[in-house]
C-alpha cells in the first residue's frame, strides 16, 4: 500500500519545544505529523538520573545530554522511530543508554541500531499501522569499547550496531604504511599476507586496517566495509524485508573521502548503501557528519548521503555547517 516515510537527521534536545506556535516551526511539525511514519536520529541521550549515572570517560566533542523524558516530547512531535548509534550513543554509559531505551518505549517509540549485544543491536525495528515499516541501523564512527557484543564467557554487552571498515591500498602505499608506522613508534602488525593492523606498542586495539591490493598503483586507495558487519547488516536487511512493507537502512556516519572533502561520502558508505538495496532496503538513510550531502537513486531506491541535522537545542556555539533548525532557550 501506498505510505509515507518521513525521514530526517540528527535531534539534540535539551527542553521542550513542541508547544512553539511560530510559522517556521509549524511547518516543520505539520511534515512530521503529517507522514505515515517519522523517523529521527537521537543524537543527544538521557543522562539516566534515576539510576546511577556518570558520564563516560571520552567523548567527542562535548558530552550531550537530553532530559530523561525526551521520547515523550519525541512522540508530542510526531516520530514513530529513533535511531540511536553514534559517537554519543555511550556519553552517560549504560545508563544512559538504558535510560533512552526506557522513555522511548514508555512513549511508544520504535528504537534501532543498539541492543544487549550485537545480535540485539542490529536487529530491525518496526513500526506497524497501516503499513508495516522497519529499520536497521549502525554507525562507523564510534569509540571501540561503543560496540555491543558478548564476552568469551557469553555475558552481553550493550552498545552499538557497528560499521567497521578498513583501508585498501596497493604494494607502494603498503609498504610505505609500514615504514611511517615504524618511523612514528608504532606498531604495524600483519594478520596475514594481505591485511596489516596499525597501532601503539602494547594496544589491543587498532588504530587504522589495511588491506592489500596489489592491483593498485599508488595513491589509488579507497575504503572498504569489514565483510562480517556487511554480512550481518545486510542479513538484518533481508529478515526485515520479509515481513515489512517498507525497509529503512540508517548511518550515522561521520567519516569523508579523503581528499575531497566534508560533502563527499568516502567509498565505504556508498558500498554500505549499495549492499542493502541490493538485500531489500527501500531507502538508505545516513547522517551525522553535520553538513547536507547529495542524493542518489540506486536501483529505484533513494540513498540520502546526509541530511545534517533537524534539532539543534545545545549549548556554545552552533556547529558552522549546520543548517538545521536551531533552538536556544532564548527564543520566542
Amino acid at each position: 500500500m501506498t505510505h509515507t516515510i518521513a525521514v530526517s537527521g540528527d535531534t539534540i534536545l535539551s527542553e521542550r519545544v513542541s508547544d512553539r506556535v511560530d510559522s517556521g516551526f509549524q511547518r516543520v511539525h505539520d511534515l512530521l505529523r503529517d507522514a505515515d511514519v517519522t523517523h529521527t536520529q537521537l543524537e543527544a541521550l538521557p543522562r539516566g538520573r534515576d539510576q546511577e549515572s556518570y558520564p563516560a570517560r571520552r567523548t567527542i566533542g562535548e558530552w550531550l545530554t537530553a532530559p530523561d523524558d525526551v521520547g515523550q516530547e519525541l512522540d508530542r512531535l510526531g516520530f514513530d522511530v529513533a535511531t540511536l548509534p553514534g559517537n554519543h550513543t555511550l556519553d552517560h554509559s549504560y545508563a544512559g543508554l538504558f535510560a533512552a531505551w526506557q522513555t522511548l518505549e514508555t512513549a511508544d517509540i520504535a528504537h534501532a541500531g543498539t541492543g544487549w549485544d550485537l545480535a540485539d543491536a542490529r536487529e530491525p525495528a518496526y513500526v506497524e499501522g497501516d503499513a508495516n515499516v522497519a529499520f536497521v541501523s549502525a554507525t562507523p564512527s564510534f569509540h571501540g569499547d561503543a560496540i555491543a557484543g558478548r564476552t568469551a564467557h557469553g555475558d552481553r554487552r550493550p552498545g552499538v550496531s557497528p560499521l567497521r571498515w578498513r583501508n585498501v591500498v596497493g604494494e607502494a602505499d603498503w609498504e610505505a604504511t609500514i615504514a611511517a608506522a615504524h618511523r612514528e613508534g608504532r606498531s604495524a602488525i600483519r594478520r596475514n599476507e594481505n591485511e596489516l593492523l596499525v597501532r601503539p606498542p602494547g594496544r589491543h586495539y587498532p588504530l587504522d586496517h589495511f588491506r592489500l591490493d596489489e592491483t593498485l598503483a599508488s595513491g589509488e586507495n579507497y575504503t572498504e566495509v569489514l565483510p562480517r558487519d556487511l554480512r550481518g547488516l545486510t542479513d538484518a536487511v533481508e529478515r526485515a524485508d520479509r515481513g515489512a512493507d517498507s525497509v529503512v537502512a540508517h548511518l550515522h556516519t561521520h567519516e569523508y573521502a579523503v581528499g575531497s572533502g566534508i560533502d563527499d561520502p568516502p567509498a565505504f558508505v556508498r558500498e554500505f548503501a549499495r549492499a542493502v538495496v541490493d538485500a531489500g532496503a527501500d531507502a538508505v538513510v545516513s547522517q551525522g557528519a553535520h553538513t547536507l550531502r547529495g542524493v542518489e537513486v540506486y536501483d529505484g531506491a533513494p540513498v540520502f548521503y546526509d541530511l545534517n541535522g533537524l534539532f539543534r537545542m545545545q549549548t556554545g556555539k552552533p556547529h558552522p555547517r549546520s543548517d538545521s533548525l536551531r533552538i536556544t532557550p532564548e527564543d520566542d
